[in-house]
């Protein structure tokens, strides 16, 4: 069970890298569009062999519903880089983490999801999380306060990445709920991955229609590495975790380990990389989600 719950642990700091990406993507002007167009493609490549080798059988609605999820997944990175740029890139990423309330609320009431009280305590200190993250963030800090303030748009984009976030993982999730595949393991997950990647790769066909950045830059290549990296690492350690801990009837505390360890994680990345400093509101807001986290798995 040590070894489920350490490989979570490990997944939420794996996490870190797509966050990193935006943030670094926001405030040197790297074209983000380059980025993760060029992971769609080297996902989708290390996804053939999984296809061809694996065991997996992929039902036909999935190769709709998953590109779907794709699109809805870059349109949240693009607005989170706004959202970044804009304010605090701690607060921002949590906002977005928190979005896996949605797929619950899918869930609970679309396919008879039960929803105990302690679920629904989770539930509320997870709404109340998201306003006081939100009023902390347009405050920040004494130094900072007259920059967030001038800049409380911030918040509009950070509500957008967090509804982009939501409605991606619920289509991704979707097919779980009435679709029976064949096949598991790892080289499944990869092979998922690779048909989600090609709605990120369509909609990076389009973007030369809105994006005016330069596609080259430095630190471009090394982004594009570490998201496709940390994407495909990031689904082995949290398969292996979760398998993990459900052979010891543990399975419910795997995403709260995952979540809740990345967002601490990368709160403290900012801290360190940007010099962001969380207000007492944030704090407070933080914590909340944390909680909520908690409770909404059991």
């Amino acid at each position: 069970m040590l070894w489920g719950i350490f490989c979570l642990v490990i997944t939420g700091l794996i996490w870190i890298g797509p966050g990193a990406v935006i943030s670094n993507s926001a405030k040197k002007g790297l074209s983000l569009d380059f980025i993760l167009g060029m992971t769609a493609v080297l996902t989708m490549a290390i996804a053939v062999p999984a296809y061809f080798f694996g065991n997996s059988t992929v039902h036909p609605v999935t190769w709709i519903v998953l590109p779907v999820s794709g699109v809805l997944n870059y349109l949240c990175f693009v607005i989170a880089r706004v959202a970044m740029k804009k304010g605090p890139s701690g607060l921002t990423w949590a906002m977005m983490q928190s979005a896996f309330i949605m797929p619950f609320l899918m869930g609970v009431l679309f396919f008879n999801v039960s929803c105990s009280i302690l679920r629904g305590i989770g539930l509320a200190a997870m709404v109340v999380s998201m306003y006081l993250m939100g009023c902390g963030g347009q405050t920040g800090e004494k130094e900072d306060k007259s920059k967030y303030s001038r800049k409380s748009i911030w918040l509009f984009y950070a509500f957008l990445a967090f509804f982009a976030a939501g409605a991606s993982q619920c289509t991704f999730n979707l097919p779980a709920y009435f679709i029976v595949e064949k096949g598991g393991g790892i080289d499944n997950m990869i092979f998922r991955a690779g048909i989600n990647s090609t709605g990120a790769f369509l909609i990076f066909l389009c973007s030369p229609f809105w994006n005016k950045e330069c596609f080259k830059g430095r630190g471009t290549l090394i982004s594009i590495l570490l998201l496709t990296f940390t994407s495909l690492c990031g689904i082995i350690t949290l398969f292996t975790g979760l398998e993990t801990l459900a052979s010891h009837g543990a399975g419910a505390i795997g995403y709260p380990v995952a979540l809740g360890s990345n967002i601490a994680a990368f709160l403290v990345f900012t801290a360190i990389r940007f010099k962001e400093r969380l207000s007492p509101c944030a704090v407070a807001g933080v914590s909340c989600c944390l909680t909520g986290i908690v409770l909404l798995a059991m």
